[in-house]
């Protein structure tokens, strides 16, 4: 009998996904994972391929499944699949911005899946992708108060802490406007009145 497998490792990323080993042998063999995140093909005769199929690595580490095939009358071979720990970080911490409307951009690089809230509700995010690197857009309201203000952005992965960026906004511009400048009014006596309108 005989029998090899290639590669002898597979790296892959943190969310869950699936590879293959290829078998070389002319006879009967049998596949077993020393983990139980990574279920593989048990089974196979002659010439074939074993499929591992691996969950999201949720922890902070990376993490190790050994792959064992066996012929009978052969000592056993050993492959493996490596699965990074997730990663994630993104730039810049902070934004500051002026107290009118508008939005900036956030950078992520990530090798996993991620999520976005953003609060409070005077800010809100809109992300170009949630798996890997990509950018996260935060919209943020005029500021109509005569104090500045800060917004939380949350990205979260599993198995590691939440990074928080931030948008800081400039207080609002006091403004007063009053109307009409004049009214004319007769000698009688009576009321008469004015618009005032400000922003704050």
């Amino acid at each position: 009998p005989t029998l090899s497998v290639s590669p002898s490792n597979i790296d892959v990323l943190p969310p869950a996904g699936s590879t293959s080993f290829t078998v070389t042998s002319n006879a009967a063999w049998t596949a077993a994972s020393d983990q139980a995140w990574c279920s593989v093909t048990p089974s196979g005769t002659g010439n074939g391929s074993i499929t591992a199929n691996y969950a999201d690595n949720n922890t902070a580490s990376e993490r190790l499944a050994n792959i064992t095939v066996t012929v009978a009358g052969l000592s056993p071979v050993v492959v493996t699949v490596k699965q990074a720990a997730p990663i994630i970080t993104v730039t810049p911490q902070n934004y500051d911005v002026g107290y009118q409307a508008g939005n900036v951009v956030f950078n992520v690089i990530s090798n996993t899946h991620w999520t976005v809230i953003a609060n409070p509700s005077w800010c809100s995010v809109t992300t170009s992708s949630d798996t890997g690197d990509g950018t996260i857009t935060a919209y943020f309201a005029a500021n109509d108060l005569l104090s500045p203000r800060t917004a939380e952005i949350s990205i979260t992965v599993n198995g590691l802490p939440s990074v928080i960026v931030t948008v800081t906004q400039a207080a609002g511009i006091p403004s007063l406007m009053v109307t009409p400048a004049n009214r004319d009014v007769s000698q009688v006596g009576g009321s008469t009145y004015f618009t005032v309108t400000t922003p704050l």
